[in-house]
């Protein structure tokens, strides 16, 4: 199974309309996660892909699914699939059954 990566330039862009959408500044949210303001700007630019602690951290302050900031929601979390007999398969996540 091949999971796509997230683009940090599209979860930069999901973290600033979140932050926006709780009408934060960046120095309020980079606060209550816990990192400075220049590791959130970094984040936000697109620069590079939050760690799994900041990530949680960030999912949980802006009451979120951690999904919601890595994956576009209209999207629906694609998780593509390449069997060497079948060729190209996507299934959307909620396929799967937990």
């Amino acid at each position: 199974m091949n999971i796509e990566k997230p683009d940090p330039n599209a979860v930069g862009r999901r973290l600033r309309t979140l932050r926006r959408q709780c009408n934060m500044t960046q120095a309020a949210l980079a606060a209550r996660v816990g990192i400075g303001t220049g590791p959130l700007n970094t984040l936000e630019n697109g620069h590079h892909l939050p760690s799994l602690p900041v990530l949680c951290q960030l999912a949980q302050v802006l009451d979120v699914d951690v999904n919601q900031i890595l994956f576009d929601p209209i999207a629906g979390g694609m998780v593509r699939e390449t069997p060497p007999q079948y060729g190209s398969q996507v299934r959307n996540e909620s396929t799967f059954s937990a």
